[in-house]
């Protein structure tokens, strides 16, 4: 059974998202995420994981952390329905309706409903995670769907989860409710955590320069963004993805948050990501992680099966 108890201990399997590819910008993603895929598992030694490419399937699956997120060792499968849940009175249908507004952005409306049948939110979600239902399926993990708990909004580390908020929505309250034993910290996202803050390892946080967060214990480093789309909450320069405490994958060269990574013996490797804005994620975004390893955990059981 996989689990990510610290996001900081070294990963081991993860999902690295695919686009259909019926175009430059999508074939150069592709060729991007098959490269991260190689960085992953030829220098780190990361079983990873890719969504089908189903392109009779509604939704490409470019960013896997938003839908799925492991948190211990429970799944979190985000679901349209999820949304329907928050709102839903006590009379109301358990599935969403299909309304104009639902549908307003779905070009391939008439066609889902004429071939698939479909008719509810419920529905449409089945044909939208089938590109990655082989993984979800796959696992023996606890799964838990329609929670809008995802590990974008959720950082990891033990007893602790530092968590993100939404213009609209009480993501902490929902995570309190769900851990109460935990220690909890908010930061003012107002959107995805992982565009606003980083955790490197077990004494930095990086932060967006406009936001300000005091965590106990870390150091902050407050990063200006050099790379945006107007998009106030997406940050592409901090959106890294922790392979270890001393390893971290970022997409381009920050020299005062490198110089900082030295500092804290933390080796950077640049996978570059070239349409990180067309796409609006960075490398933790294209990316979810479904197992690490406690390395202190790892030689404990190594060395008990070589001295019993």
């Amino acid at each position: 059974m996989y689990s990510v108890y610290n996001q900081l201990d070294r990963l081991d399997v993860c999902i690295v998202g695919r686009c259909y590819g019926r175009n430059r910008i999508e074939d150069e993603t592709n060729e991007d995420l098959a490269n991260l895929q190689s960085v992953l598992e030829t220098q780190f030694g990361v079983t990873v994981l890719r969504p089908t490419n189903d392109s009779n399937m509604l939704q490409q699956v470019i960013t896997p952390r938003d839908y799925i997120g492991m948190i211990g060792n429970t799944l979190y499968v985000e679901t349209y329905n999820s949304f329907w849940n928050d709102f839903r009175g006590p009379d109301w249908p358990m599935d969403a309706p299909i309304t104009p507004y639902d549908w307003k952005l779905c070009k391939q409306r008439d066609e889902l409903v004429n071939m698939f049948g479909v008719r509810s939110l419920k529905d449409l979600h089945k044909y939208e995670y089938q590109n990655v239902k082989a993984i979800i399926d796959s696992l023996d993990n606890p799964k838990v769907f329609d929670q809008k708990i995802d590990t974008a909004m959720t950082c990891r580390l033990g007893d602790t989860l530092i968590v993100g908020t939404w213009p609209h929505f009480d993501y902490p309250a929902r995570v309190r409710e769900l851990y109460p034993n935990h220690t909890i910290y908010v930061v003012d996202s107002e959107g995805h955590l992982d565009g606003t803050i980083c955790v490197v390892n077990d004494s930095l946080i990086v932060v967006r320069d406009d936001t300000p967060v005091d965590i106990p214990g870390f150091e902050t480093f407050y990063l200006k963004q050099t790379q945006h789309t107007g998009n106030p909450e997406t940050y592409f320069d901090l959106n890294m993805l922790v392979v270890d405490r001393n390893n971290i994958l970022c997409m381009s060269e920050n020299e005062a948050l490198f110089k900082k990574f030295e500092e804290h013996n933390i080796t950077p490797h640049i996978v570059p990501f070239r349409h990180n804005t067309h796409w609006d994620a960075g490398l933790h975004c294209v990316t979810a992680d479904l197992n690490r390893i406690n390395i202190n955990i790892e030689r404990e059981n190594r060395d008990a099966k070589t001295h019993p």
